[in-house]
């Protein structure tokens, strides 16, 4: 069992993701089957400000071109935007259920 989810985001001036992980547990068990969580960045950096991308509570430098794989029970966020257009590609990878 093999899936891909994608989602483009674009945030503008004020927009931020507060931390999350991309899975949700059910009685403290996962259901999902989301195996890996990536960004691949769409903007140069010189095209917005603040917008920084954290993953695992490190602030990553990130430019147009970049991408970046994690577990998905990764706590990650975007800091608010503060000028300009941020845009990125999500992609989560599905496999076999959580044992």
């Amino acid at each position: 069992y093999r899936r891909l989810e994608l989602s483009h985001l674009t945030y503008n001036k004020g927009d931020y993701i507060r931390d999350h992980i991309d899975v949700s547990y059910v009685d403290n068990k996962l259901p999902s089957r989301r195996k890996i969580s990536m960004i691949v960045m769409l903007s140069n950096k010189s095209e917005y400000q603040g917008g920084d991308l954290i993953v695992d509570s490190k602030t990553l430098d990130v430019d147009k071109g970049t991408v970046i794989m994690f577990e998905p029970v990764v706590v990650h966020s975007v800091n608010v935007v503060t000028e300009g257009v941020r845009k990125a590609l999500l992609v989560w990878i599905d496999g076999p259920k959580w044992r």
